[in-house]
Order: structure tokens, then C-alpha cells, then sequence
């Protein structure tokens, strides 16, 4: 999913909808489609116009997770380092410069043009001639992972996004083990592995 979500939920809201579930919000959104472009489009200059005239505001209205600016910051090993990201690339960068990270342009990735996350990691291993299950994968979106499952890297769900319980439980089921935010920090602070946070 993205951000455009938002706008298809206040255009919902705007016209007293009410939806119920995925489906219906689904359905919603298709067939409002046409208005896509136009609300993107008018977003995105918003966006870019806040984050040029505002940049302190901005970055307050996007912080980061607590001590994650840290670790990014010390993480040795950057060059195999990967952000994946459904944000557009240029408010990642104006994030990641914002709260003074200086990671590898080039390891952040966004999903723009249909990719899917599967597909930048596949292509990854490809490129970097990795084994699998020496990349690890850490994502708050349980059908993220679940899809990710045939590829054979080591997944890790972070607990600390927009997570239910019955999501959680789905990935356990799964055997993607769950982690907390202290866990991550731990587990990847100590051992610089190839790494994709989302």
C-alpha cells in the first residue's frame, strides 16, 4: 500500500462512506480512479512546496522511531545497508537528510513503476550474487513478508509498525518470528549483515 490511501479514505469520509473492510475500500478506490492522478499530483506539490518553505516543520512531522536515527547513523556497515520504501525517494532522502544520516543514495529503493518489494529483492541478491538466507528482511506489513516467503531470505516481522495481533499471529504461523524494536536494535546493532528496513 501507499500514501495514496489517505486521500481515497478523506474523500470517503468526505462523502459520509463508510467502509467496512479492505474490500470495500478496495472497490472504493477503483472506482474513484480517476481521480488519482489529480489528487497525487496535487499532493506531491503540496508535499514538496511544506518540505522546501518548512524543512524544520517538516522533519518534526516525520520523525523517526526512537533511537533510530542513532543506529542508522553508526551502522558499519552501509554498503549492504538497503532501504525499500512505498514513499516516493525524494522525501526519503529529505528525511534521511533531515535528521543528519548519510546513508548510500543508492541503497534506498522505492517501489515506483509497479515493483514490487519481492521483485527489488530478488533483484538484489541477483546483483550483489547473494545467498538468500544471508539477507535479512524486516517489514511491518505481514503480506509483505508472506510474499516474500518463496525467496527464501530471513524474514523478521517489526512489531513496532501498524501491527494487529491477528497480523502478528499470522506471522508467527508462518514462522516469521516477531521483533521489537529493542530486539532489532540488538540483533542488528551487534551484527552489520546485509540488511533491507522498510
Amino acid at each position: 500500500r501507499n500514501g495514496e490511501d489517505y486521500v481515497f479514505i478523506a474523500h470517503a469520509i468526505a462523502d459520509n462512506r463508510t467502509i467496512n473492510n479492505q474490500i470495500e475500500f478496495d472497490d472504493f478506490t477503483a472506482r474513484h480512479r480517476e481521480l488519482s492522478t489529480t489528487f497525487k499530483s496535487l499532493i506531491f506539490q503540496q508535499r514538496v512546496h511544506f518540505s522546501d518553505q518548512q524543512p524544520d516543520l517538516w522533519a518534526k512531522l516525520n520523525p523517526l522511531y526512537p533511537n533510530m536515527q542513532e543506529f542508522l547513523q553508526k551502522y558499519e556497515n552501509k554498503r549492504n545497508l538497503f532501504i525499500i520504501t512505498t514513499k516516493k525517494l525524494l522525501f526519503v532522502h529529505k528525511i534521511l537528510e533531515a535528521h543528519h544520516i548519510d546513508l548510500i543514495a543508492e541503497n534506498v529503493l522505492d517501489t515506483e513503476g509497479n515493483l514490487s518489494k519481492r521483485r527489488i529483492v530478488e533483484s538484489l541478491l541477483k546483483n550483489l550474487q547473494l545467498e538468500p538466507r544471508k539477507f535479512y528482511f524486516i517489514d511491518d506489513q505481514v503480506d509483505t513478508l508472506l510474499k516474500m516467503l518463496p525467496v527464501g531470505i530471513q524474514l523478521y516481522l517489526a512489531n513496532w509498525g501498524y501491527l494487529t495481533k491477528p497480523q502478528e499471529q499470522l506471522a508467527i504461523d508462518h514462522g516469521i518470528p516477531s521483533y521489537s524494536l529493542e530486539d532489532f536494535y540488538r540483533l542488528f546493532g551487534k551484527y552489520p549483515q546485509p540488511t533491507v528496513l522498510v
